[in-house]
């Protein structure tokens, strides 16, 4: 009967520590995960920003644009 408790505690002690590293693990991965989908979020923010101004599609450059004629002190008529 001891014999068999031992074992059994040997085992559980195991699985426990197998269960923890294999939680880390699956911690650090979706770290990861995360943090790539953060940066291509980041990147996506910033392409559609670069491709906004870059197109002149901001209201606020088309009204300093327009303001060039001196229609308004904030170009807004």
């Amino acid at each position: 009967m001891k014999e068999k408790k031992k074992n059994w505690k040997g085992k559980r002690k195991q699985e426990n520590k197998e269960k923890k590293l294999n939680e880390k693990r699956e911690k650090k991965e979706r770290k990861k995960e995360r943090k790539k989908e953060r940066r291509k979020k980041e990147n996506q923010k910033k392409e559609r920003k670069k491709e906004r101004v870059g197109k002149g599609i901001c209201k606020f450059n088309k009204d300093v644009k327009q303001n060039e004629t001196g229609d308004d002190e904030m170009g807004r008529k």
